[in-house]
């Protein structure tokens, strides 16, 4: 009865909402009914993403009509977001700042974790680099001084990267089909069947060598940090997306079993926070099966953990495996900055992201004969055809590799 009285209510609305809504409405008219419907729909990263995308096809063609958006309309979009610039208002702190972070007495990593802005940021903005406005707006409330008094504004003016451009072309294929769908428009003429699209450019697979793989582990083995060397032990051996780290409770580690479950993931979204939800996909909720030497290690963490979250207040009613100064969840962030310092100390000179240790744990799997199968369940790939196309090339060496050892047996 409660299902169908919300689905009537939620008909209802629905209905109401489009009696309010001319055919002859403007897309700078449709965009914010656009909006609220994706807010309560979809993620709030995806949501957040898409209230900057609308308002740079709001202001450049905002003012045609739905059915005015013939697919000539939208080609000429398309093709002038090749001219575009991207302009960001950064800010450039005072002097005022460095002194007063010097009065205030703590690190960087203490600030960082307070505050949820990453130290790099920090650091930037001690030594009077441009920052996003909003991070400066963070850094003058933590000083209770105006804004002005510690920062000045600086224009700055980029071109769009093809990702960029891409996601544009997609925000706007995806308004064009909500309206479709309501009966707005006859045809969605955002769509590949009428104008030509910007492809995404595909991401390249950086990963470890055999050698750094050997040296980042031997470099874990001896790390005195225990967080750290728990964390990025994660990454390395699991393969898990640094949002999927950060979200571990340890409800979600099973030591008879040796698995983790993975139910959810914390990102940092600008204006938000650290916002935790579910997994990137469906599939992405998974529970796979710990090597033996990270269950021995997350034992002695655990141990670990329980003295060190006794000292911090927020941690009595938070049991991630990651914690902040003050027992909040970890800022993904920090997982980077732990990465950037243990490669330094390990002597690993090329840089590398936290997922390039998840692409890493892929391709070792791939390598070593693991079945494509398994190796895309244990990543939360939603099939096996996507982790055959983003590691296609790793897969070719395996598989000649196969062809050497066939032929080795007629030797």
């Amino acid at each position: 009865i409660k299902f169908v009285m919300e689905f009537e209510e939620s008909i209802k609305r629905e209905n109401d909402l489009l009696s309010n809504i001319s055919c002859d409405i403007k897309l700078i008219d449709y965009l914010p009914i656009w909006l609220e419907e994706i807010r309560t729909t979809t993620s709030l990263s995806y949501y957040a993403s898409a209230v900057k995308l609308s308002e740079y096809i709001g202001t450049h063609i905002g003012n045609y009509k739905l059915k005015e958006l013939n697919p000539m309309r939208i080609q000429k979009f398309i093709n002038d977001l090749d001219d575009c610039k991207l302009k960001r208002r950064k800010a450039i702190a005072k002097p005022l700042l460095k002194t007063l972070f010097d009065e205030l007495n703590v690190t960087r990593d203490q600030l960082s974790n307070s505050i949820s802005i990453n130290r790099r940021t920090i650091g930037a903005a001690l030594l009077g680099r441009a920052i996003e406005s909003t991070s400066a707006m963070q850094l003058a409330k933590v000083f209770a001084l105006p804004f002005e008094e510690l920062f000045s504004y600086k224009s700055e003016s980029t071109d769009l990267s093809q990702s960029s451009k891409s996601r544009y072309c997609r925000t706007l294929r995806a308004i064009l089909s909500t309206a479709k769908r309501k009966q707005l428009i006859t045809e969605n003429y955002a769509k590949g069947e009428y104008v030509k699209l910007i492809a995404e450019p595909k991401s390249k697979v950086e990963c470890m060598n055999e050698l750094e793989i050997k040296l980042f582990i031997k470099g874990l083995q001896s790390e005195e940090d225990i967080r750290i060397k728990s964390a990025l032990t994660i990454a390395v051996l699991m393969g898990l997306r640094r949002g999927e780290i950060c979200g571990l409770q340890w409800e979600d580690i099973d030591f008879d079993s040796e698995t983790i479950c993975i139910e959810r993931s914390s990102i940092q979204i600008s204006g938000y926070g650290i916002i935790t939800g579910s997994p990137k996909t469906e599939s992405s909720k998974r529970v796979i099966t710990m090597p033996h030497a990270l269950t021995v290690l997350l034992k002695d963490y655990k141990t670990f953990w329980d003295m060190y979250a006794e000292r911090l207040p927020k941690a009595k009613t938070n049991n991630r495996l990651f914690l902040q100064g003050d027992g909040s969840s970890l800022n993904p962030g920090t997982i980077r900055y732990w990465l950037e310092k243990s490669l330094a100390k390990y002597g690993i000179n090329n840089h590398y992201s936290v997922h390039s240790l998840r692409h890493s744990n892929i391709t070792m799997q791939i390598l070593s004969g693991v079945p494509l199968k398994t190796v895309s369940s244990r990543a939360g790939h939603s099939s096996t055809k996507v982790t055959s196309e983003v590691y296609s090339h790793f897969m070719r060496s395996s598989d000649i590799e196969a062809a050497n050892k066939l032929n080795a047996m007629f030797e």
